[in-house]
């Protein structure tokens, strides 16, 4: 199911002009399909939104909501060390922690990933105890 969803967002930023499909083989041997910006470089609305939250982070004033919510979910998920490698790892941490103290959609961000998680576990745990005891 989550695959179906991620080949239809995929499909249709592809119709949408955002990404193109490229597919090939890698050594010759195994397929790969990559999806990347039509002008070979990275996307508008990436490169603002990285923008955006890079600025947040070496600011000390406030954060819009939008911009809130994208370092609330990259730093639910663990991206924010990826996204600000080039910045001292105490002020990313502490300036993280300002942004989203209190914000509830951060702490909804986290538990719906958590709870999600524990999903595909509980489905992937079920399916391997159903098809053991089939054998």
């Amino acid at each position: 199911m989550a695959g179906q969803l991620s080949d239809r967002v995929l499909a249709g930023l592809v119709e949408a002009g955002v990404l193109r499909r490229e597919s090939d083989r890698v050594l010759g041997l195994f397929p790969r399909t990559r999806y990347p910006s039509p002008t070979g470089g990275e996307p508008v609305p990436e490169t603002e939104a990285r923008r955006r939250m890079h600025a947040a982070v070496v600011s000390d004033g406030p954060v819009d909501a939008r911009t809130g919510a994208l370092i609330a979910l990259s730093r639910s998920v663990g991206l924010d060390r990826k996204l600000f490698p080039d910045l001292p790892k105490d002020r990313v941490k502490a300036r993280l922690a300002e942004i989203t103290a209190g914000d509830w959609a951060s702490a909804a961000t986290r538990k719906a990933i958590e709870e999600t998680q524990a999903a595909v576990l509980t489905a992937i745990t079920t399916a391997v105890i159903v098809t053991t005891a089939a054998t």
